[in-house]
């Protein structure tokens, strides 16, 4: 059974040990910097990031998208998908300002690489918008709460 419908049919841990496996068959027959040890690092980050296992997955995002950016160009669509998807971990995490310059690299790779109107650089877009979105309700609430200490301080009686 391929990881890809284990993890569709919940079967999470199978699906981790089976591309885990194909990570330990890649590593042996290609060496620790090929494409294919990227793309099951990155598919095993993916699962861990679904079972909430979010600091064993960070380490496989990052070390997915070295991975890429040596064995590719720095203008590969292994690269955007790469910056992408380590951006995307970071959002999930809350870890807005990490997360905003992976988009926008990302999003610049795929403009480049396939023109404005693609359906890749519409994607770039909308997890960008959704970033900054993200952004300015994280402010907005900084915001809030600075205004309401300000009004408790004013507010409360002089003795």
């Amino acid at each position: 059974m391929c990881a890809c419908v284990s993890a569709a049919q919940g079967k999470l841990d199978e699906a981790t040990t089976l591309v885990k496996e194909s990570l330990a068959i890649y590593k042996k027959v290609y060496g620790d910097e090929h494409p294919d040890v990227a793309q099951s690092l990155d598919c095993i980050a993916q699962l861990l990031q679904v079972q909430g296992k979010y600091d064993e997955a960070e380490p496989l995002f990052k070390e997915s998208l070295a991975i890429k950016k040596k064995v590719f160009s720095d203008e590969h669509p292994g690269v955007a998908r790469g910056l992408n998807n380590l951006a995307s971990f970071l959002h999930s995490q809350g870890k807005l300002d990490e997360a905003e310059p992976l988009f926008k690299e990302s999003l610049a790779i795929w403009k480049k690489v396939c023109g404005d109107e693609h359906p890749e650089v519409a994607t770039g877009l909308n997890n960008l918008a959704a970033l900054l979105k993200a952004q300015v309700r994280y402010k907005k609430r900084i915001v809030s709460r600075v205004v309401e200490r300000i009004l408790l301080r004013v507010v409360e009686p002089c003795v």
